[in-house]
C-alpha cells in the first residue's frame, strides 16, 4: 500500500508501507521489467546525499524496496566526495540545497572528476534549475533533475530515465 507523506511541507513522498514482496509487480527489478515496461534496471549501489533525515531514511527505503543497494546515506556534499572515493557508487541521488561548504552539485562534479567517469545522478531540490547555473558543468546525459515535491513514481521513473542513458 502507498501513503503520500509530506515532511516540513517541502518534500512529498509516496511511502510504500505494506508490499507483496511474492507481487513482481511491486518489485520492478525483480520482475525483469521497469515501471515503462522496458528491460529490467539492473540494481544500482547508489550514494544519497540528503540532510534532511527523514526524507533521507524514505529515499533510502524506495530503493531498497526496488532493488538498489544503498551504500551510504551523507549529510553534506563533503561526505558525499569522501564516501564516493571510498566505496565507488554507481549511481547519485543529491538534494542540492545541503549543509556544509559543497552543494550537490559541486560534490557531484568534484565525484566524477576524481573517479574520472560521468556517473549518472538525479538532483532533488525544491528549487528551479536556473537557480543553479554551476549544472552547466556536467554532461546533461548524465544528470535528471527533479523538482519537490515528486511522487515515488517520479523518482523510480527518472532513475530508470537516467540508468537508460547510461547504458
Amino acid at each position: 500500500m502507498l501513503t503520500n507523506c509530506t515532511i516540513n511541507g517541502i518534500a512529498s513522498f509516496e511511502i510504500l508501507l505494506l508490499g507483496d514482496k511474492q507481487n513482481p509487480n511491486d518489485f520492478p527489478l525483480n520482475s525483469g521489467r521497469d515501471p515503462a515496461g522496458q528491460k529490467a534496471i539492473t540494481a544500482q549501489r547508489v550514494l544519497i546525499l540528503e540532510d534532511e533525515r527523514l526524507v533521507a531514511e524514505s529515499l533510502k527505503q524506495i530503493l531498497e524496496d526496488h532493488g538498489h543497494h544503498v551504500i551510504a546515506v551523507v549529510a553534506s556534499g563533503e561526505e558525499a566526495v569522501e564516501t564516493a572515493a571510498a566505496t565507488n557508487p554507481d549511481l547519485l541521488l543529491m538534494d542540492i540545497r545541503v549543509k556544509g561548504n559543497l552543494d550537490g552539485i559541486q560534490s557531484a562534479v568534484l565525484i566524477q572528476k576524481s573517479q574520472q567517469k560521468n556517473l549518472p545522478v538525479v538532483f532533488l531540490t525544491a528549487h528551479s534549475r536556473d537557480q543553479f547555473p554551476h549544472l552547466d558543468e556536467l554532461d546533461t546525459a548524465q544528470f535528471v533533475y527533479l523538482n519537490k515535491p515528486y511522487s515515488q513514481e517520479d523518482l523510480l521513473e527518472a532513475i530508470a530515465n537516467i540508468l537508460r542513458k547510461k547504458r
